[in-house]
């Protein structure tokens, strides 16, 4: 070796001497009761020489040094702990075996979260994270003369005081003295972001701004982490790095920056939108308001997060996303603001057709940082597809089981095919209890026939298993789409009696007379019930027969309804009760049967010359209707309608069973009509997204549109037109039988109109695919 060499690797070794470094830790106890601070890493921090953790009473500070690189270090504080003189005890909350702490992992706790370099031109990243769960308010800062150069981490409101009652941790004497996070809360992959929800784009199908994280914890504490990939509004770099290091402060005061947006000086983020809809390739615009408190002034950094992305899933349901389903720009991306001033800033977010973006609803968040101060608005963003090949999802029972432990519990899952899907649809579970034995789940193949498959899941609990409720999360996944199910099942030494559930799919449909009609009857067991059912009908109309094939079924099973009728059957709606009978055990479901009269057809008419054609199909008693347009409203309409010629006194009745989110007001129902003229007087009853069950009318050719009335009820719903005279009624209806009136009004027609189904998408390129079943008119 060369005298130069030696030279130059002792000049390293000194070089790397000097770049080594310590970070100092300043924590402070600025809450009214003591907290045992706790510390994990490697190395493990030091408090006053004890390892591990520390009592640190109410006001008290303590410091700690750790050399650089540190990976993976970790602060919380514990609540309620006993402690004997060897340190051994345990904690309400962020326990970890001891008063030196034994491990890393709290579990329930608010986290600070580190990982340090090693470089002197390195950055330090830092986190608070509430994905576990809370129980003190928590910040961190920069120890630094000019701390302005990264957001601080904080959060200064009690979220004990607005946590959920299914996510509080309670102690002895009733007393909540933590808040659980949605995964610790229900334990699933869909809110831990875990198996097939294992990227950022495919955990975003869960609604995040909507739910406790987005609507509270985000709104409360901005910089901090609500599910494990909050990163881009809560885990924050440091260049350069702070002159010694850092202050953790357990329940900060109201001046430190973003411990509580209310009360800091700050700004704000608000939209016209909260929520938008856009189809593959499109764009949507969402109207943002950035506005300065009395006090701020500055500039304004904006940055949009939780996009749609593109998702593919694998049969064993790993997971690959990328962020190319969409990109979003602003009219401006940085905002001076002074005090009391509002800036208006459009935010454009465009979707793709290659790659897919994933369809559904998520969460969408436009991030606001200047300083050390940061803000989040929090929306969402629904990407629909009338016509792509995909499936609908359905586990039941929805409603919650309870069981005790070692008894059974039977779950049915149906899936249906949409748009002529081909593929197969594959499943996983999570939140289950312990179970004696491997849980079998199905794999259902799709060949482009629109027939729905079924299967039935077996749940068998464990003799041991845990008494304690549970939130079982069914999820199938299928190339580019995913699809889940989340139900409730408690496991208690004080379960109900064993006893069964009775329903029928479908529980209506339309037939002409003469004609047949084939139901599935489906005994569902609670409670580990395993004795057989028998079947009857009863109060058949004249002329109608039902056979049942079986007509007794076992514990969780299925028999096949045939209901025949006669050519003399007259037309009309009818309740058939069909009953189930074990012993004491008696159940009924009912079956709404509309008869029409032989050779009853619709007449399929774009009215008003809608951008996109719309399409018209039925399939016995069901009818599938498309249709695009500006609206049915104001002077003239735009849509698609499906109608016959009616006169006199008549009833126009249909259950409409699935609609297109294509806008707030699309419309799918029922109507009489004067005409087809685009101007002609009407009356109807149609279901909407977001806005109920609403009656509209038109009183007379040409007019103006009269808004008349809505009633709260969600698609499906059943919707119905009463006209006598020239008097027109309009009801709705969750089961077709219980109706509730909206509204009653004079219309100008006369003799004979027209009746029938009407769907338009309020977008003049977008069809809003409607179906309905039960239509008569008589």
């Amino acid at each position: 070796m060369t005298p130069l060499h030696v030279a130059l690797i002792l000049l390293c070794a000194f070089g790397g001497m000097a770049i080594a470094q310590t970070r100092q830790f300043v924590i402070t106890n600025n809450c009214a009761e003591a907290v045992w601070i706790a510390g994990a890493g490697s190395p493990t921090p030091i408090f006053n020489g004890s390892s591990g953790g520390l009592e640190l009473p109410a006001g008290a500070t303590v410091t700690t040094s750790l050399p650089t690189p540190w990976v993976g270090g970790r602060f919380w504080g514990r609540r309620q702990c006993t402690f004997d003189a060897n340190g051994k005890g345990s904690c309400q909350t962020g326990d970890c075996g001891g008063l030196q702490c034994q491990h890393a992992g709290a579990g329930n706790t608010s986290l600070a979260e580190f990982t340090l370099t090693g470089s002197a031109t390195g950055a330090d990243n830092y986190d608070i994270s509430l994905v576990d769960g809370f129980d003190f308010p928590l910040s961190v800062q920069l120890n630094d003369p000019d701390p302005a150069h990264a957001i601080n981490a904080a959060c200064q409101v009690d979220l004990r005081s607005s946590c959920p009652v299914g996510q509080q941790m309670l102690d002895s004497s009733g007393q909540v003295v933590g808040c659980k996070s949605l995964c610790s809360q229900y334990g699933t992959a869909n809110y831990c972001c875990a198996g097939p929800y294992g990227s950022p784009q495919a955990c975003n199908n869960v609604n995040w701004d909507t739910n406790y994280r987005g609507a509270v914890l985000k709104q409360s504490c901005p910089s901090v982490y609500g599910y494990a990939f909050d990163d881009p509004s809560s885990d924050f770099n440091v260049a350069p790095l702070p002159s010694s290091g850092y202050q953790i402060t357990f329940c900060p005061a109201n001046n430190v920056p973003n411990s509580n947006p209310a009360i800091v000086p700050t700004f704000t983020i608000t939209s016209q939108e909260p929520s938008e809809t856009v189809t593959p390739g499109g764009s949507v615009a969402y109207n943002l308001n950035v506005t300065a408190s009395s006090t701020f002034t500055g500039t304004v950094k904006l940055s949009a997060a939780h996009l749609p992305g593109s998702c593919t899933w694998t049969t064993a349901g790993k997971v690959s996303c990328s962020n190319k389903g969409s990109s979003a720009s602003f009219s401006t991306s940085s905002v001076s603001l002074t005090p009391g001033v509002t800036v208006p800033v459009i935010l454009t977010v465009n979707t793709t057709t290659t790659p897919f973006p994933m369809l559904g609803a998520g969460n969408i968040e436009v991030i606001g940082q200047s300083g050390a101060l940061e803000n989040v608005w929090e929306g969402s963003l629904t990407v629909v597809n009338p016509t792509a090949p995909d499936y609908a999802f359905r586990v039941t029972p929805t409603s919650a089981q309870t069981v005790q432990p070692g008894t059974p519990v039977v779950y049915t899952v149906k899936v249906t095919p949409v748009n002529g899907f081909t593929g197969v649809v594959s499943m996983s579970t999570s939140g289950l209890p312990a179970t004696s034995t491997s849980l079998t789940l199905p794999q259902f193949t799709f060949t482009g026939d629109p027939t729905p498959q079924s299967a039935t899941i077996t749940i068998a609990t464990s003799a041991s298993a845990a008494k304690r409720a549970y939130f079982p999360l069914f999820t199938s996944f299928s190339a580019n789409s995913l699809h889940d199910a989340q139900v409730a099942l408690t496991v208690s030494s004080t379960a109900p009696s064993p006893d069964f559930t009775v329903s029928v799919t479908p529980p209506m449909t339309t037939l002409q007379a003469g004609n047949s009609a084939s139901f599935t009857i489906t005994a569902t067991s609670e409670s580990g019930f395993s004795s057989t059912v028998t079947l009857s009908a009863t109060s058949l109309p004249v002329g109608v027969t039902a056979t049942f094939t079986p007509d007794s079924i076992s514990e969780v099973a299925t028999s096949s309804l045939t209901v025949a009728t006669s050519a003399s059957t007259l037309p009309g709606t009818y309740i058939i009760p069909v009953t189930a009978t074990s012993g004491s055990l008696s159940h009924t479901t009912n079956i709404s049967l509309a008869v029409n009269a032989a050779g009853v057809q619709f007449t399929d008419l774009d009215i008003g010359d809608p951008g996109t054609a719309g399409t018209f199909s039925a399939n016995g008693g069901t009818f599938t209707v498309g249709g695009s347009g500006s609206d049915i409203f104001g002077t003239a309409d735009q849509f698609n309608y499906a109608y016959q010629s009616a006169s006199g006194d008549f009833t126009v009745i249909a259950h409409v069973d699935t609609q297109t989110d294509t806008d707030e007001w699309a419309k799918s129902g029922v109507m009489a009509r004067s005409t087809t003229a685009e101007n002609a007087a009407f009356a109807a009853v149609f279901a909407t997204p977001k806005h109920g069950v609403a009656m509209i009318a038109r009183t007379a050719d040409g007019g103006g549109t009269t808004d008349l009335g809505q009633a709260q009820l969600n698609v499906p719903a059943w919707v119905k037109l009463q006209r006598v005279g020239n008097t027109f009624t309009g009801y709705a209806s969750p089961d077709g039988v219980n109706w509730t009136l909206i509204s009653t009004k004079d219309v100008g027609m006369t003799g004979s109109v027209t009746a029938g189904l009407a769907v338009t998408s309020k977008r003049e390129s977008t069809l809003n695919i409607s179906t309905s079943d039960g239509v008569t008119i008589q």
